[in-house]
This record gives C-alpha cells, sequence and structure tokens, in this order.
C-alpha cells in the first residue's frame, strides 16, 4: 500500500499543507472506512520557513559556509520555533513499543487532548493494522508539533522527530523548551498508555502483527483429559480467574512456565493458539529469535502489561543449547529468573525434540515448572475424532473396526489425512447423494488407512523419498 506514504506525506513546495482526505484513502478491502485526522504545517513553522528560507542565503556565501549553515539550519529552527535552546531527549524503541506510543498519538489526538501537525515536510503517517477490518494512520517519519494544556493550565508544545534507524528500531527525539515540559508530556504519554495500548488483550506475533484466532477453541480441540485438565490448572488458572487472586493472597507466585511436547502434528501448535482464542490476557507469540538482545527486547515489552501469555513455538530451534555461543539461552534463564514476584506472566515453549532442552531449562521449577507431554492419541480418541471429522450420516460407518487399522503412533494430522483420503475416494468411486455429498463407509476409511500407509513404505524405499 504505497499510496499512503506518499499521499500522506507533505508537499515540500506547497505553503500551506496538504490535508488527508478519505478520497486518497483506499477502503475496498475493509467493512469500516480507515480512521485519519488531518495532518497540517503547524503555523509557527510555517512562519518560520517564509521568514528564515534556506533556500534564500546570500549568493557570495562560500561553499564551506552553505555546508556549515546546512548543518545549523535545523538548530536555528529549534531555536526560532522556542524562542531559546531547546532540552532534547533521545530515546530507542522496539518497532513495537514505537508503535504504540504512535498510535496512543493518534488516539489523544482523535480526542482532542493533544493537537498534530507537521513541524517540517517531512512528516508523515503510515498505515496501523488493527484488525481484520480496521485500519488506522499514525506518525512514524519525521517531524511533529505536539501541543496540549496540562490539568493546570499550561500550555505546550514540543517537537518529536521520529527516524526509524533500522528495520528493529526507531529513534525518538523530544525537543521541549523546559525539563519540566518534556516531564508533563511523558506523564501524558503514561497516563494513557494502558487504556490506549493497542496490544491490550489481542493476539500477535513479536514483530506486532495481529493474529487472528477466532476459529479456534478448546472445546473443539481433541485431548487426552489429563492433557485438559493440566491446562486448565498450570495455565488458564495462572493467567485468569478467581483462582489468581488466591495465589497472590497465599503469596504464591503467579508466573509459569510450561513446556508442550510432543511429534509433529500432536496438537501443540493448535492448543496454543485455542487458548490464545479462549483467554482475555495480551498474547505474544514468538517464533524466530535472532539473538539475546531480543529475548531482552520481549521481557521488558512484557513488563508494560498487567498480565501476559509469552508463546516461544518450536523453542528448540532457535534457543540452542551450551554446545553454540550460549548467549540467547543464558539471556533467556536470565530474564526467567529475573521476573518480578508481581509479575503476571505464563511463559509457554512448544518443541517437537524436548530431549534437545538444555536442563536448565526443562528441569528448573521456577523457570520451566511443568512439562506437558502431547502423544498420538489412545484408540478411543482416534475413533472420537475421525467421528468429529465426519460432517455427513456416519450411522453405518463401524469407527471401532476403523481404529485397529490405524498405527498407534498416528497423530491427529495422520487422521485429519485420512478423512480427506476417504472422501477423495468416495468421490473417485462416485459415491455422492442427491445432494452432492459423499458416502463413506466403513471400509472405505479402511482403504484410506492402507493407502496412507502405503505412501509412507513407498517414501522408505526411494519413490520420492531421499534415495530417490
Amino acid at each position: 500500500m504505497n499510496k499512503f506514504l506518499s499521499d500522506n506525506n507533505i508537499n515540500d513546495d506547497a505553503e500551506d499543507c496538504v490535508a488527508l482526505s478519505s478520497d486518497t484513502i483506499d477502503t475496498e478491502n475493509f467493512t469500516e472506512p480507515v480512521k485519519y485526522f488531518e495532518l497540517s504545517m503547524h503555523p509557527k513553522a510555517v512562519q518560520i520557513k517564509e521568514t528564515f528560507n534556506i533556500n534564500k542565503r546570500t549568493e557570495d556565501c562560500t561553499i564551506a559556509d552553505n555546508l556549515y549553515f546546512e548543518d545549523l539550519y535545523p538548530t536555528i529552527e529549534y531555536y526560532l520555533f522556542f524562542d531559546s535552546t531547546p532540552v532534547s531527549y533521545r530515546f530507542y524503541y522496539t518497532v513495537i513499543n514505537s508503535t504504540i506510543r504512535s498510535y496512543i498519538l493518534y488516539r489523544l489526538t482523535l480526542d482532542n487532548i493533544i493537537s498534530l501537525h507537521a513541524f517540517k515536510s517531512s512528516a508523515s503517517l503510515s498505515p496501523f493494522t488493527l484488525d481484520s477490518t480496521t485500519e488506522v494512520l499514525i506518525p512514524t517519519t519525521g517531524e511533529f508539533v505536539i501541543s496540549f494544556t496540562t490539568e493546570q493550565g499550561k500550555d505546550i508544545s514540543l517537537i518529536l522527530l521520529l527516524d526509524p534507524t533500522s528495520p528493529t528500531s526507531v529513534t525518538w527525539i523530544i525537543y521541549a523548551k523546559t525539563g519540566e515540559d518534556f516531564a508533563d508530556f511523558d506523564q501524558l504519554i503514561k497516563k494513557y498508555f494502558d487504556k490506549y495500548n493497542p496490544y491490550t488483550g489481542k493476539v500477535f506475533t513479536s514483530t506486532g502483527n495481529f493474529v487472528d484466532v477466532s476459529d479456534t477453541n478448546l472445546a473443539d480441540i481433541y485431548l487426552d483429559e489429563n492433557v485438559r485438565s493440566t491446562l486448565q490448572t498450570d495455565v488458564i488458572e495462572y493467567i485468569e480467574g478467581p483462582s489468581v487472586e488466591i495465589k497472590k493472597k497465599n503469596g504464591l507466585p503467579i508466573k509459569r512456565g510450561v513446556v508442550f511436547a510432543g511429534e509433529p502434528g500432536t496438537g501443540k501448535t493448535f492448543t496454543s493458539r485455542a487458548l490464545a482464542n479462549e483467554l482475555s490476557t495480551t498474547f505474544m507469540i514468538v517464533s524466530s529469535i535472532t539473538g539475546a538482545s531480543e529475548i531482552d527486547s520481549i521481557f521488558n515489552f512484557a513488563k508494560q502489561f498487567k498480565s501476559m501469555v509469552i508463546l516461544f513455538e518450536d523453542i528448540d530451534i532457535y534457543i540452542k543449547g551450551r554446545d553454540s555461543d550460549g548467549s540467547t539461552l543464558s539471556m533467556l534463564l536470565n530474564r526467567l529468573d529475573g521476573v518480578e514476584q508481581n509479575t503476571h506472566l505464563v511463559v509457554i515453549c512448544t518443541t517437537n525434540k524436548v530431549e534437545v532442552l538444555d536442563k536448565a531449562l526443562k528441569d528448573r521449577p521456577g523457570r520451566i515448572d511443568r512439562t506437558l507431554t502431547f502423544s498420538a492419541p489412545s484408540a478411543k480418541l482416534k475413533q472420537a475424532m475421525l467421528e468429529g471429522y465426519c460432517t455427513k450420516n456416519i450411522s453405518s460407518i463401524n469407527f471401532e473396526k476403523v481404529v485397529t487399522h490405524i498405527p498407534l503412533n498416528y497423530t491427529g494430522a495422520h487422521l485429519k489425512e485420512i478423512y480427506i483420503t476417504a472422501c477423495n475416494l468416495a468421490i473417485k468411486k462416485g459415491l455422492i447423494d442427491s445432494n452432492q455429498l459423499v458416502k463413506l463407509t466403513t471400509q472405505i476409511f479402511i482403504q484410506a488407512v492402507n493407502s496412507i500407509k502405503n505412501r509412507k513404505e513407498l517414501k522408505r524405499i526411494g519413490f520420492g523419498g531421499d534415495n530417490s
């Protein structure tokens, strides 16, 4: 959507800034219009540009004078805006933290708590997707003027410079007339942080992208009852519900670490996503880590919320043991140890290879308290899963007999493939009723099982496998 970036920049050559118009915004893919606010040049910034234009320098200046002047010009502009030398404060935020603060500015502007103007033509707004139907425009790059009135009636204006310095970091430089003015602005952001934080109570990745898990529910998942009971005790009751307050009053920690371990296809990821949907707390999904500093950033970010679940998916892939450099593992261990007692945090790690996890992580209560093993479903559970996949008349199917043909180690993923294969076989045989629904039988299910077994056997002997 490059159109947003071009439409939302201020015209360099215009005396007056171009206000955003809903006509310039493509809302075809959204059920609601993109929400926006006008971004115009601050009147005093316009005045400074007119009376102290860098392009109106005398022609007899030397090249050195011109270079010096260009370097000094921003400082002169700030000085003229504040009528004195401003104080500056520099902060480095991760992209997700910068987005939160920019979104707060957007909301404060909509609520007329602050006014937001461009200080220079580089000031621009960019789209931020809240969910599948709502997109808003927030400040992202350039220099802005923020003005507001304190509760004591003091009028304050400051300049904010946003500089995306890297794919993972954004520099915020705030210029204020006095330290007290900056403190008032800082308090304003903190006051509305919880109210306007767009990630509170949402499911999102560590890069800040929202994840839709609305079609996944725990009630729809076929789980061993011991697994379901442990989920309730060691995850759900640690993050929400009346037992949380009971734990607090009895001095119990309200932080918990759980490993979901098991072979691929046993339901670890699906269960995690179902938890994310069912819990009302903030839920962050981490799928990769670039280094120890990212672990540090994730836990610092979590401290900003009243409660959070952090899900490290396939943690064995990116958290290596001590035989590598070990820095990422060490940082994770330190942060799990260093979580404050009053921090309401549940950490879930999924892994296909629990045996490769370092003992200091998986065998240390206080870091990871429980390992929950997801295994192939029992015969009874296999039967229930096959029945559940079928939406047609299944009264004539002997699922108990079908299950006797299914290998013990077959997971939920295998069972879903058995159902799909059975449907394809029925279609191929022309077993379709008047409503174009397939007619499934016990024998077709058994054929589907044998077909999948043969696929695995063919792969082992070289047809499509490593030896082909």
